[in-house]
């Protein structure tokens, strides 16, 4: 992992414009709060594996999972909650990537420094988020069932893949080019981070058993498929509201009004196609 933040800041200075990492960097501050306000309450609330299970796991219980009935159980539990835990990530893309262009906007009236290109690098750190929710949560319950190999292996794939794919579509960039590159390096970290998360899915199957990841293929589908449209409606909307070089209240109100357009959309289409979802998260408690 420290070699993967090493080669993005080289190649953040190298190959960017003055000031492209300190851009990158705003860019993840972002996504980190969209977690910290979006995921994080339902990641604490959910209690995902004791919840489930009922109660905490001591170490000689994690290896009796082999007996196929209390398998099947903290599968299913895990199942529910990723599943959970994956729309709401998805819909936070969604809020991302809608609302990138008056993150820009906000960022510039505040900051006394070029930020041309932050729109672009969150909008492809966006669909990191997901799969940063999705590790972050799979991490935990592997490591709790004895299976820290699986997470630490996951974790060194991605730092590689984050490096390889950073190698590629930086490189190629022009020297200088501050929004090619930040694009570049933050779609190579959402796919390095895509890796993590599907090599930890594949772990946490391994270990519970299918019941781990069933019904996420039907969750990231209608979730998945309502964002991307929600998503450009509500971007649509807010650079037809921002117009040319637009106040910061403006920024807000644009931002706003694609926050409630993806939510509007993202949320019908969840009550249709995904029920359970849509149930489970109308119940949490968000405290």
């Amino acid at each position: 992992a420290q070699l993967a933040i090493i080669v993005v800041i080289v190649l953040a200075n190298v190959k960017g414009a003055p000031g492209t990492l300190n851009v990158l960097q705003y860019s993840i501050a972002v996504q980190a709060l969209t977690y910290a306000f979006l995921i994080s309450p339902l990641f604490r609330n959910m209690t995902l594996v004791s919840r489930k299970t009922g109660g905490e796991r001591s170490e000689e219980s994690a290896n009796a999972l082999g007996a196929s009935a209390q398998r099947a159980r903290l599968g299913r539990g895990v199942g529910d909650a990723i599943r959970v835990l994956a729309a709401t990530a998805t819909i936070g893309a969604g809020l991302l990537i809608a609302s990138a262009r008056t993150v820009e906007y906000l960022f510039a009236a505040i900051d006394v420094g070029d930020v041309s290109g932050m729109a672009g690098a969150v909008t492809w750190l966006a669909p990191g988020l997901v799969a940063f929710a999705l590790a972050a949560q799979l991490s935990r319950i592997l490591i709790r069932v004895g299976r820290s190999k699986a997470v630490a292996s996951a974790t060194a794939i991605g730092a590689v893949i984050v490096v390889a794919s950073a190698a590629v579509l930086v490189t190629i960039v022009p020297t200088g080019e501050g929004p090619a590159t930040l694009r570049g390096l933050a779609l190579s970290m959402s796919i390095g981070l895509f890796a993590v998360a599907a090599f930890l899915l594949h772990g946490a199957q391994i270990a519970l058993g299918p019941n781990a990841v069933a019904g996420l293929n039907q969750t990231l589908t209608v979730t998945g498929g309502s964002v991307v449209f929600a998503a450009a409606a509500g971007r649509i909307l807010a650079e037809r509201i921002l117009g040319g070089s637009p106040a910061v209240g403006t920024a807000i109100v644009a931002g706003s009004a694609a926050w409630i357009v993806v939510l509007a959309i993202s949320l019908v289409a969840l009550r249709i196609g995904d029920p359970f979802v849509s149930h489970t998260l109308l119940r949490s408690n968000w405290r």
